[in-house]
């Protein structure tokens, strides 16, 4: 497009942040009149092409005289300001239209001068510049159209013609000479310097109108009418005097073709020519010409009036004008891939322990055996606007099919292709009978080749894919078979249990395989508003309290974004009529927000809403205000109180989730039948090369020899029996001395008055059990309650806490299991006051187990008053051992709780205890050193002045992510913290991280491998100094196995005595007479965490840190 300012000709002009572009052009503005006080002109060079030149004191047709221009620096001082924000780029490059003739010389035209005076160029300059700066919207649709150029715009001026060191001036330009401006016919072809640039659409200005008209070939440009010695009107007037003939419609047209909203969306949808090939269904995305998505965007802005965002725009992209956002988060569906940190010790010939008996195993594991191997290309794909739902983003690219071809995977994030695309691709999309125009862009991260770690995530998306092809639902992460819900339970309890599948494609030690394991997922089918209801038909006076405390806490499920959130507060003065602000500062209310985001209508105007805070990932992004939710949209998920006190309902959930292991083979072996036999997933895994093994991959492993468990006795003449083959040695615990028994100066039974009898009858059990195992109980003192209010039970125990004369423990009988009763004792006596206390439920004072239950409580007893009821054969000598684990605290959303608990004596019964608080990641870090450094100082005291010879730490509470975090943090602080203590000293150390969480599985047969089996090959990963260990004894279900990664060591012991070591520590868990997950310290570590933030919510006091008042 050409304007013309008496005279002179400016060319092609185009929207772009220049800062000199008012030297450029060789004007000076003058910002109190409007006025160009200075112009550089130009003359044609007879082909149509435009060459520049320089004039001085020329005559303006039909206007005052310009001055002539002093030079260059002239005009480039003086430019306006507040111009270079949003000034046009001003090419003379060369414009020509092809295939039509020029008109005859001398044609005679309109007597209609059309030329502008000089304060209309101003003026009109002022308007269209103002109008762009404003128009935010548009600058993204021609930003859209400069990212897809092959080569950037041009914008050198053509040499201007010198003679005799003079430059010549622009001779009188004369009026069009064509009487009609339409041409008819099909189009020319139109080329220009910039390319593309016959994809402008139908503008909202005239000044765009005309813009695009003379692109489109039905106008013809205002410099082949100057390079025809013609005159030429300004571009407004050409359009007003086109649209006064009924060649072009107006823009009021456009805005008033239609009363309302909808009829303007069907006229654009009938405006728009779709050009694809394919045969689409009305609810399918359709893929949109360049030119058609400008031209929506275009009308979008017309009709509807200049704005930043439609309500779901405000996020990046188009309606910001063309800005970059950090991207989001990765949505549940899309595949994660850990990244690697090499822990593995390079002077480490072998992993593999030595000691034990081998064992034939199989695990839930299925060999790769065919895999790609082509070289991949990975792509990131950007929305615009933003689109949080994976579903839809899937859908969006799989229109676009016929361009990318059948060889991709997408994760709604990252695109894999085994063919390179155009880059960079922009294609758009719109949905029918909706007003949503997407862009999306792909832009080339790298290629892969076979061998790369990051070519796991396409293993995981393309079994993924295959998921989806066998009629499963995603919730969550993981995938689910709605068809195969338990419908028992669905009448009976409103809820369904749904089997789903965990699949994840690792690098092994030798080869690649899939971990695949089946899951179940509890769907309740009542919803936040439905417990609300429910909630108000029972008390409608103190509903909002009694709801608050039903609900708080709680995880619900929104079925329209497949995200779970917490529910941390109840707003009851906000509905969903409420309003609150987009991020253009647009008010829209809920009712309407969920309408035109979900296409979801609210039915329940006068309900309250739920606030969330945001998660780490979400803050990480800036996202810092609650999130606000509709109870009617949330679903609820887990099971609550009532639902756990229900027998029935557990012993169904129980029979259908506890799968023996010949039931699990039976079922893993079901679904590769199912991946590989359906049609589209195998047709999926052909394409790309992949198959899997039939069965699950078999191996040996080893089971290590079982512990000799150490009583008491007289000095030498320990008690020694072995743990067993079930691990349990509770028979052998009641018939022998416990190994050390604590001093019991006197201890307090407080207890309601109406169960005060049962409550005395109980004592003399433990007492009859305590003494056959050493140790004596003196008669207690009894304090009768006259209620079970939470102030009566405290003001009782406030007799006793006196600083003088406080007993060795209190025993505190409780009528339920109420967690306020429960927290208020137990912040009174480890708190404010170091009693260690045994709480005890009402209903097992006359339980039939009561035998059993009475010895739980002695060995309990007899721990929290500093004895030790066992212990096993530790050869370590000045061996220390610290179990760390983290609990999140439920009143203090974002505050973490650290416990860390360490040995004191050679014999591992002795403890020290400490805790933190923390809200980052990075404090967890700081503090677990000083903590460490704490127990170094006990442990000192404890023996003589000496420190340990051999530091073992077992890190609990660790996820796959944290893992790079924790080796590079964690462990450096924690060697800089170790060497200033040990002043040049050598220090050894194994940090040992802790996994309980996995979804590996072990099968001895058709049964559950026994106590001791150690796996250290096959299955654990080659970069990782890793085994896996069952320690536990399982008569149920299938035996999980925990993971040990072994992040830094230099204590100089072998794999097989690190295996056994931490085995043994597995035995010495005082709470249960048989072997537990973890080792005994990490377990403490996660009583004292869960203690510290489920009810007492503060550091305890610190009289107690060598006691295990946590039992």
């Amino acid at each position: 497009m050409s304007w013309v300012f008496g005279g002179i000709v400016i060319v092609d002009i185009y929207w772009k942040r220049v800062g000199d572009t008012m030297s450029e052009l060789g004007l000076r503005w003058n910002s109190h009149s409007g006025r160009v006080s200075s112009v550089r002109a130009c003359k044609s060079d007879g082909m149509g092409f435009m060459t520049e030149g320089n004039g001085g004191g020329q005559q303006n047709p039909g206007g005052p005289s310009l001055p002539p221009a002093k030079g260059r620096s002239r005009g480039r001082g003086r430019a306006m300001q507040s111009l270079r924000d949003a000034a046009p780029v001003v090419s003379t490059a060369p414009i020509r239209i092809a295939n039509r003739p020029s008109p005859p010389e001398n044609q005679p035209g309109p007597s209609t001068q059309m030329d502008p005076t000089h304060e209309e160029v101003g003026a009109e300059w002022t308007k269209v510049m103002r109008g762009r700066s404003k128009k935010k919207p548009m600058k993204g649709v021609e930003d859209c159209l400069d990212a897809e150029c092959n080569s950037p715009p041009l914008t050198t001026r053509a040499p201007c013609a010198l003679t005799n060191g003079m430059r010549e001036t622009a001779p009188q330009m004369r009026q069009p000479s064509y009487a009609s401006p339409i041409q008819q016919g099909p189009a020319p072809a139109y080329t220009t310097g910039r390319p593309n640039a016959q994809m402008y659409p139908q503008l909202s200005t005239p000044v765009q109108e005309t813009k695009r008209q003379m692109a489109n070939g039905h106008l013809l440009s205002t410099s082949t009418l100057v390079s025809a010695g013609t005159k030429s009107s300004t571009p407004v007037q050409e359009t007003k005097r086109q649209m006064a003939n009924g060649h072009i419609p107006s823009t009021s047209a456009l805005v008033s073709a239609g009363n309302s909203r909808h009829q303007l969306m069907q006229g654009r949808m009938e405006s728009l020519a779709i050009n694809s090939t394919r045969t689409h269904k009305s609810n399918d995305w359709q893929p949109l010409s360049r030119e058609d998505a400008l031209r929506y965007f275009t009308m979008v802005n017309c009709a509807e009036g200049p704005r930043k965002d439609d309500g779901q725009r405000g996020k990046g992209g188009i309606s910001n004008g063309g800005k970059k956002r950090r991207p989001k988060g990765r949505d549940f569906e899309e595949a994660e891939v850990e990244e690697i940190v090499w822990t593995r010790p390079k002077e480490l010939p072998s992993k593999r322990g030595e000691s034990g008996s081998s064992i034939d195993l199989t695990s839930n594991y299925f060999r790769l055996v065919a895999q790609t191997n082509w070289c991949l290309y990975q792509y990131r794909v950007d929305f615009s606007p933003e689109e949080e739902r994976t579903a839809i983003k899937r859908k969006i690219i799989h229109s676009f099919e016929d361009k990318l071809g059948e060889g991709y995977i997408f994760d709604g994030t990252v695109l894999f292709s085994m063919n390179r695309l155009i880059e960079p691709m922009e294609l758009y999309c719109l949905r029918p009978n909706s007003d949503k125009c997407y862009r999306i862009t792909l832009r080339l991260v790298g290629d892969m080749a076979p061998g790369d770690h990051h070519y796991l995530q396409f293993y995981n998306l393309l079994v993924r894919r295959c998921l989806g092809h066998l009629n499963l639902q995603l919730v969550g992460r993981n995938y689910f078979d709605p068809a195969a819900a338990v419908s028992s339970m669905k009448d009976e309890f409103k809820m369904q249990l749904w089997p789903g599948y965990i699949t994840s494609i690792r690098q092994h030690e030798k080869e690649v395989m899939m971990c695949a394991e089946i899951t179940h997922k509890v769907m309740r089918r009542d919803t936040v508003l439905d417990q609300l209801t429910e909630i108000y038909a029972r008390n409608n006076t103190d509903y909002q309290r009694v709801f608050k405390l039903h609900i708080l806490g709680t995880i619900v499920l929104t079925e329209y974004n497949n995200k779970t959130y917490r529910v941390d507060d109840v707003d009851f003065n906000t509905t969903p009529l409420s309003t609150f602000s987009m991020k253009d500062n647009r008010s829209i209310s809920y009712i309407e927000y969920y309408r035109q985001r979900y296409d979801i209508t609210i039915k329940h105007i006068k309900q309250p809403m739920l606030l969330t805070m945001p998660k780490q990932r979400d803050q990480r992004r800036g996202i810092k205000q609650p999130i606000y939710l509709v109870p009617e949209l949330c679903r609820m998920t887990g099971l609550n109180e009532n639902m756990r006190k229900n027998f029935p309902l557990m012993k169904c959930l129980a029979d259908q989730t506890r799968l023996g292991p010949a039931e699990r083979i039976d079922r893993l072996i079901q679904f590769s039948r199912r991946l590989q036999g359906e049609a589209k997933a195998k047709a999926d895994l052909d394409r790309w090369n992949m198959k899997f093994s039939s069965g699950l991959i078999k191996f040996s492993g080893r089971v290590l020899a079982q512990e000799r468990i150490i009583q008491g006795g007289k000095p030498g003449k320990e008690v020694l029996y072995l743990s067993g083959k079930n691990t349990d040695w509770t028979r052998e615990l009641r018939s022998n001395s416990m190994l050390m028994v604590g001093h019991m100066r006197y201890w307090v039974l407080v207890s309601p008055g109406n169960v005060l009898r049962e409550a005395k009858a109980f004592v003399q059990s433990i007492q009859k059990v305590a003494l056959g195992m050493g140790l004596h109980l003196p008669e207690p003192r009894e304090v009768s309650l006259e209620d079970d209010r939470v102030t009566t039970y405290i003001q009782s125990i406030n007799r006793f806490c006196s600083p003088e004369n406080r007993p060795s423990l209190m025993m505190v009988i409780l009528p339920n299991n109420r967690l306020d009763r429960y927290a208020a004792i137990k912040k009174k006596c480890c708190v404010d006051s170091a009693v260690p206390t045994q709480l005890v439920l009402a209903k097992n004072l006359s339980s039939s187990s009561a035998m059993s239950i009475a010895t739980k409580i002695a060995v309990q007893i007899n721990c929290k008053i500093g004895g030790a009821p066992w212990t096993v054969d530790i050869p370590l000598e000045g061996l220390m051992v610290i179990g760390f684990d983290v609990y999140h605290d439920t009143s203090q959303r974002g505050t973490s709780i650290g416990a860390l608990v360490s040995s004191l004596d050679r014999q591992l019964t002795r403890y020290y205890s400490s805790v933190s608080f923390h809200r980052t990641g990075e404090e967890l870090s700081n503090e677990l050193p000083i903590n460490v450094i704490k127990a170094l100082h006990k442990f000192r005291s404890y023996n003589n002045g000496n420190l340990p010879k051999k530091i073992v730490l077992y890190r609990d509470g660790v996820g796959e992510g944290q893992i790079t975090y924790v080796f590079q943090h964690e462990v450096e602080l924690l060697k800089q913290r170790l060497a200033a203590i040990y002043k040049g000293h050598n220090f050894h150390l194994a940090f040992i991280v802790i996994t309980k969480r996995i979804n590996t599985r072990f099968f001895a047969n058709t049964n559950n491998p026994p106590s001791g089996t150690v796996v250290d090959d096959v299955i654990t990963l080659p970069h990782r100094y890793d085994f896996f260990l069952v320690s536990q004894s399982v008569k149920q279900g299938t035996v999980s196995p925990t993971s040990y990664n072994v992040i830094f060591d230099n204590v100089g012991l072998t794999p097989d005595k690190l295996q056994r070591l931490t085995y043994k520590l597995t035995h010495l868990y005082f709470n249960w007479s048989g072997t537990v997950r973890v080792p005994a310290p990490c377990q403490y570590a996660h009583k004292l965490a869960y203690l510290v933030g489920q009810a007492i919510h503060k550091t305890p006091n610190p009289e107690l840190d060598e006691l295990l008042y946590f039992l």
